[in-house]
């Protein structure tokens, strides 16, 4: 699950820096990462992620933290 998240920590990096490929690129790690964990974790599969889905809930699950390249 660390996986996931750091790669969908690069995801909103690369998004905010309009840097597509890139940003492209960690969604598709973070969703192997994700679908790895569940398998193990013997949960259903993850469905339904999207581009701005995955954002949503990354910025919800950071919301009140010191993020720093957030602010600049």
């Amino acid at each position: 699950m660390a996986r996931a998240v750091t790669h969908e920590r690069l995801f909103l990096i690369y998004r905010k820096t309009q840097e597509t490929n890139k940003m492209e690129i960690e969604f598709g790690k973070s969703m192997e990462s994700l679908k790895r964990y569940t398998q193990r974790a013997g949960l259903p599969p993850p469905t339904n992620f999207t581009y701005e889905v995955l954002a949503d809930k990354m910025e919800r699950s950071e919301r009140g933290l010191d993020v720093k390249w957030k602010k600049e």
